[in-house]
This record gives C-alpha cells, structure tokens and sequence, in this order.
C-alpha cells in the first residue's frame, strides 16, 4: 500500500475502534489487509491464523458499522479453501502489507 492508502486505512481503522499497527503480533493482530496473496507478511499470517483481508473487508465493516464476514474477503492462497470456522474477534487489530 502507498503511504496515503495506510494512512486512510488507518483513520478507518481507529473510527471503526480498531487498532492500527504496522508490526505483526501473533498475540494481538486480528486481521493483515493485503492486495494480493503473497508475500512475508502474509505467509506469517498464514502460518499463525491471522485472517488475511481485502481491503474491501474493512470498507464494508465501515458501511455496515459491524465487522463484515471475513469469508466474504478472504485471501488465501491459489487453489486454497477458505476456512470456514473463522469467528469474529471481540477486539480488532489490523496490519496492512503490500
């Protein structure tokens, strides 16, 4: 993402109560918003369970005012599988990458 795009998704991020960080914690990062599946922040997501997200995802969150079904934004590998049993956390934490 470009310096302007980080900083719009942060502003989101933070309105919608969510935390905005640019280091990835397994222990606290929800959510890694990405433009395509690949790279190393992604595959650390990946390994460690972090939903990895379009931005899209936190678009819709913005336009519902509720956390939008990750499902519906998912990126995961090619010929991957989403899974399915993903549950909404209580608390957002969102890195971005790409």
């Amino acid at each position: 993402f470009t310096k302007e795009e980080r900083e719009f998704i942060k502003i989101v991020a933070e309105r919608l109560g969510a935390k905005f960080t640019t280091n990835m914690s397994v222990k606290t990062t929800t959510h890694l918003i990405c433009k395509v599946p690949s790279g190393e922040k992604f595959e650390v997501a990946q390994r460690k369970g972090i939903k990895v997200v379009t931005l899209d995802w936190l678009n819709s969150t913005a336009l519902q005012g509720a956390i939008a079904n990750e499902l519906d934004y998912l990126l995961v590998p090619q010929g991957a599988k989403p899974n399915p049993t993903l549950s909404h956390p209580s608390g957002v934490s969102i890195l971005t990458a790409n």
